[in-house]
């Protein structure tokens, strides 16, 4: 685990250090000044509920590079007459972001998910639960809209670590999510 994310700071990394010069070196901005915030919240109701929330709380290490940490929650739970169905995931998360051009920002992600499935027969009681842990690093370039301060991301993503026993189905993801800050 230690070396992807070692991997993941060294891809980001390699963009934004680039653009480290002493202008920026000069800028004395102070630690909170440098602090941003990003994330998602989503709630559906219907046949089934679900709620995912994804805070994280970010340095920008330059004006173009920041780094963050944040942590996953999602719940899935659905019922009928016969079933109970229950699936949660959660787990910390990491990211490099570095803005390529003041809309356009190029990204790496490392995430270990844990993933608890449980269904539950309501006819014979029986139940039975499932736990998997995996580990996403996924890389991708996105488009942030909106003026300065609160702003909407969405990037296209790619996760090198897929595999048949990844949480996600598919390789490719789309994410989306709001910023303030940076």
């Amino acid at each position: 685990m230690k070396k992807i994310l070692f991997i993941t700071l060294f891809i980001t990394a390699s963009f934004g250090f680039s653009d480290i010069d002493s202008k920026e070196s000069s800028n004395k901005r102070s630690f909170r000044e440098r602090l941003y915030y990003t994330g998602n919240i989503g709630l559906d109701f219907g046949e089934s509920l679900n709620f995912i929330a994804t805070p994280a709380i970010g340095y920008k290490l330059t004006k173009k590079l920041g780094y963050a940490v944040g942590y996953s929650y999602g719940v899935n739970s659905s019922s009928n007459s016969f079933y109970k169905f229950s699936n949660k995931v959660h787990g910390p998360k990491t990211f490099l972001s570095y803005k390529v051009l003041s809309n356009l920002y190029a990204q790496t992600k490392y995430e270990f998910l844990t993933h608890k499935v449980t269904r539950q027969n309501l006819t014979s009681g029986v139940k039975d639960s499932t736990k998997t842990n995996s580990h996403h690093l996924k890389v991708g370039l996105g488009y942030v809209l909106g003026a300065i301060g609160l702003k909407y991301r969405i990037g296209v993503f790619y996760d090198l670590l897929h595999n048949d026993e990844s949480f996600y189905d598919n390789a490719f993801s789309i994410s989306t999510g709001v910023v303030i800050g940076f």
